[in-house]
């Protein structure tokens, strides 16, 4: 949805349009002149704090921790065996690396070299993703005080857009993200699209953070965990390819 205010600004609703929103107020003279400098701005729905479902404040059950240690003894949710990306000279030609001249030819090469023995560590297809070691990572066991299940149903999907939905359900089965189940729960679930065009699935977890017991653990501190990184001539950032689906 698109609205043009008095003063002559864009307010946009959806981050998809962004750019055509963007591309009209430059071609327009006619509507917008030129003299006057126009921008469009995207902006959410603000949710208040008062609105917002926060996990319930509640001690452990008293059998918590040794429910945790069963869980750390479960085999992992996918085979180390067919896990990660085996480099080929293709996948390594599409790599940038360096970031113009800042590697030597030789020290680019020795780079490719390291990754090549740690392709268990990559991933260039949702297949090829890992999940965190239970042995090294406790699973996630979530504790949850007494209540009534819920049964929502799903926001409706276009027709039109149902051949991709159905691709992606398939796709997050065969990675075992997602499996069949009976059970008295259901979740209200939604898609939104990506910028590639591609759907991104979506769970309304409210009902289950209302009624899940709250986990105290904090995390690092920040300025903590930066300063191990003063002096440093080289930084590196990676990404980590749908993080979500790996615990």
């Amino acid at each position: 949805m698109m609205k043009i205010k008095k003063n002559m600004s864009v307010c946009v609703a959806s981050r998809e349009v962004y750019g055509e929103v963007s591309k009209f107020l430059c071609e327009r003279e006619d509507v917008f002149p030129r003299e006057k400098k126009f921008e469009a701005l995207v902006n959410t729905k603000y949710k208040s704090v008062a609105k917002k479902v926060k996990p319930v404040t509640a001690p452990l059950p008293h059998d918590s921790w040794e429910k945790m240690e069963i869980a750390s003894s479960e085999p992992n949710l996918r085979s180390s065996r067919e896990i990660g990306h085996k480099f080929t000279k293709e996948t390594l030609e599409h790599l940038l690396i360096g970031g113009g001249e800042f590697l030597t030819t030789v020290e680019k090469e020795l780079f490719r070299k390291m990754l090549t023995k740690h392709g268990k560590a990559f991933s260039f297809a949702p297949k090829e993703i890992g999940c965190v070691d239970p042995t090294i990572v406790s699973p996630m066991v979530i504790f949850t005080v007494p209540h009534v299940p819920w049964d929502l149903k799903p926001i409706p999907v276009p027709k039109a857009l149902l051949p991709k939905l159905i691709e992606l359900l398939k796709e997050k089965i065969e990675m075992g993200i997602l499996e069949p189940s009976i059970g008295p729960y259901s979740n209200r679930w939604f898609t939104v699209p990506k910028k590639s065009g591609a759907l991104r699935f979506i769970q309304d977890m409210q009902p289950a953070n209302k009624v899940t017991i709250r986990n105290m653990g904090s995390g690092p501190v920040v300025d903590e965990f930066a300063e191990a990184f003063v002096g440093r001539a080289i930084y590196s950032m990676g990404d980590l390819y749908s993080g979500y689906d790996q615990f």
